[in-house]
C-alpha cells in the first residue's frame, strides 16, 4: 500500500510470511535510498520472531529471561512495524476483521487495534512516530 500527503511518502509493507531480520532491513533500505519511508506490518503470529531478531540487531544478549522487555530494544531503530492481526477464520478473511496494532505513549504499551484504512489515514497526518530512539508509539 502506498500513502502520499503533504510530501510524505509512505510504504505500508503488509508482510504474511515470515522473513529475516537482515531482509526487512535491507528491503527497507532500499525504500529509503527511493525517498519513500517504510512502515511494516507484520503477521501477529511473527512478530515475536522480528522483536527477537531486532533483539540481536540492538546488542541485547539472547540469554534473557523470557517476558516483555521493558527498555525497547525489541523494536528496531531505523524503521516502525507494527503486529498485523486476523481475527477470522482461515480462508475467511474480510477488511474488517483484519486490524494493525500500534502501539500507545508514553512507553509503548497498551496496544490499539485500528482498521487498515485508519492506520494507513493516521500514517497520513503523521501519526507514527519514534518515542526516545527506543520504540515506535502511535500519537493520534
Amino acid at each position: 500500500m502506498f500513502v502520499e500527503c503533504g510530501g510524505r511518502k509512505i510504504a505500508i509493507e503488509v508482510h504474511i510470511s515470515q522473513q529475516t531480520i537482515d531482509e526487512y532491513e535491507r528491503r527497507s533500505e532500499k525504500y529509503l535510498q527511493s525517498g519513500v519511508r517504510v512502515v511494516w506490518l507484520i503477521n501477529s503470529r511473527h512478530f515475536e520472531n522480528f522483536t527477537m531478531g531486532c533483539l540481536k540487531t540492538n546488542g541485547v544478549p539472547m540469554n534473557m529471561p523470557s517476558g516483555p522487555v521493558t527498555n525497547g530494544e525489541q523494536y528496531h531503530r531505523k524503521f516502525p512495524a507494527f503486529p498485523l492481526k486476523f481475527n477470522c477464520q482461515k480462508g475467511n478473511t474480510t477488511e474488517a476483521a483484519v486490524k494493525a496494532a500500534v502501539f500507545l505513549p508514553p512507553k509503548g504499551w497498551p496496544a490499539k487495534d485500528l482498521s487498515l484504512e485508519d492506520f494507513a489515514i493516521g500514517l497520513a497526518r503523521g501519526a507514527s512516530l519514534h518515542s526516545g530512539r527506543k520504540f515506535w508509539v502511535w500519537t493520534l
